[in-house]
């Protein structure tokens, strides 16, 4: 899947054509936005199997509980990653129609650290689904 890349496909300096870095931003935007929900939906998956193994098996208790405290601040970075792309998907919209916002400059700018910081999340949920997945097949074959 291409949201496993480690870096943005393209950068959106403005040394290209301004039209090509808005277009790759509200694609990569678009890219995110999918791949959040989808970590979103895997996060409440695990949440449900975390909860019953703690209520199934009492020797699970400690490391079942640290997990849980896991998803649950990574299920509040991806939430906040949601509306970090929002508001940037709403700034680039509102450039579009002429409005007040920030220039196209200042917005690639800012698209790139968004792609650095949307990279971070992805690898940490990639390494809290690798804990979360190792202790539920622990706890299964115990």
């Amino acid at each position: 899947m291409s949201s496993e890349k480690n870096s943005p496909s393209t950068s959106t300096s403005l040394s290209a054509a301004p039209a090509e870095a808005h277009a790759r931003m509200h694609a990569d935007h678009g890219q995110w936005a999918s791949e959040s929900a989808f970590w979103h939906d895997e996060i409440a998956v695990w949440q449900e199997a975390l909860r019953q193994a703690l209520a199934a098996s009492p020797p699970f208790r400690k490391d079942g509980e640290a997990l849980q405290r896991d998803t649950q601040v990574h299920a509040a970075a991806v939430r906040l990653r949601q509306e970090q792309l929002a508001r940037h998907e709403h700034a680039l919209a509102e450039f579009e129609q002429g409005g007040p916002g920030e220039p196209l400059t200042a917005l690639a700018k800012a698209h790139d650290e968004e792609a650095a910081a949307h990279i971070r999340l992805r690898a940490a949920h990639r390494d809290l689904k690798e804990r979360v997945e190792t202790a539920l097949a622990c706890w299964k074959n115990k």
